[in-house]
């Protein structure tokens, strides 16, 4: 069984959003259980996938002039470093930190992130007239 269920997911009503939340869901799901050969090839993936969703994210909310932009930047920068010290540990031989985080924090922190930040950030644009391309 999968750890985080997308339909927890909240739909954004642009697509580009949900195709990033899905694929983060799937890229997270998959780690689940892997072994420690295949564990860090595949938080690279996701590490690789969660900086472009968030910067297509950051497109959109400079496209569309959204106010709130430098809050919701600031959280993509600050937990994208968290991922990156996550990464760090793991050269250095530590998966333990990293796997502790994809199955206890980030499932609430992408249902928290979706709910909130780019709940805002999808409603704005929406308002706005931006359709997903």
């Amino acid at each position: 069984m999968p750890l985080i269920d997308f339909n927890d997911v909240p739909r954004m009503g642009l697509e580009f959003m949900d195709a990033d939340h899905a694929e983060s869901v799937a890229l997270a799901n998959a780690m689940i259980g892997a072994s420690e050969d295949q564990f860090p090839a595949l938080f690279d993936k996701w590490l690789t996938h969660m900086r472009e969703h968030f910067a297509r994210e950051e497109a959109l909310m400079d496209k569309i002039a959204f106010p709130p932009a430098p809050v919701h930047r600031g959280e993509h920068l600050r937990t994208l470093a968290g991922y990156d010290a996550l990464r760090e540990q793991m050269r250095r031989g530590q998966l333990a930190p990293a796997r502790d985080y994809i199955e206890n924090e980030f499932p609430q922190w992408l249902l928290n992130h979706a709910h909130t930040m780019d709940a805002a950030t999808a409603a704005y644009a929406r308002m706005k007239g931006f359709e997903s391309d």
